[in-house]
């Protein structure tokens, strides 16, 4: 999605993996992994163990990401003439889609008017973890096989 005939520009594809890095800090952050191995302790990063930043952090950084794949998802039928989703690009989409979606219930579990049960809120956190890392390995893996391009044009 980075060539110049690409639909997708590519400051939006910056903001994109900014927004990635943000939700993976904040997200290992509220685990709280900066805390217990000490990355806290170390000059100008006490803020990586205060939870309150991290989850507003990660919010915001799921707002951006938000913003972006449902505005490709509301142009992605323009271009369905021209365009076609690549197997990797589908994916990809897929695990996106399951984040999305587990990462909503976490949101309704942190609202005061909701309440899930123990066994419940375990398997929605399990799963925004799990679909987490398979977009990461996903995306890792279409990288370094050389086909990271989610849309190719059609023939």
């Amino acid at each position: 999605m980075n060539k110049k005939s690409s639909v997708v520009l590519r400051w939006q594809i910056r903001i994109y993996q900014l927004s990635i890095l943000v939700l993976i800090v904040s997200g290992l952050g509220q685990m709280p992994l900066f805390k217990r191995y000490a990355v806290s302790d170390i000059p100008g990063m006490a803020w990586t163990a205060d939870f309150y930043v991290q989850h507003v952090l990660h919010y915001l950084g799921a707002s951006v990401f938000l913003f972006l794949v449902l505005q490709w998802a509301a142009f992605f039928p323009r271009f369905k003439r021209s365009y076609s989703l690549t197997l990797w690009g589908w994916l990809r989409v897929s695990a996106v889609v399951l984040i999305i979606g587990s990462g909503f219930f976490r949101v309704l579990k942190n609202l005061p008017s909701w309440s899930f049960s123990p066994e419940a809120t375990m398997v929605i956190g399990w799963s925004h973890l799990a679909a987490a890392m398979l977009f990461g390995l996903l995306a890792l893996t279409a990288k370094l096989s050389g086909n990271a391009t989610y849309l190719i044009p059609k023939k």
